[in-house]
């Protein structure tokens, strides 16, 4: 028999583009919500943007279109 509990997590309530600003809520349905790109890369010994420094980006679909996909490849 398996014995449940109730367990509380966190989630996202919105998220806001740091390129332009949009802010996409978190409500069902929302695809803008559920379109939004969310990068956390942390740089390694020798980058020249630091060692070990973080760079984390959020962007809505909009900016991830003008932003990213000229560099997007063909499946």
């Amino acid at each position: 028999m398996i014995t449940l509990r109730e367990i509380t997590a966190m989630e996202p309530a919105s998220i806001t583009c740091d390129r332009c600003g949009r802010i996409s809520n978190n409500d069902p349905g929302n695809f803008e919500f559920a379109e939004c790109l969310s990068i956390k890369h942390t740089c390694g010994y020798g980058s020249i943007i630091g060692d070990e420094v973080t760079l984390r980006v959020d962007l809505c679909q909009h900016c991830v279109k003008e932003v990213l996909l000229p560099f997007s490849v063909a499946n």
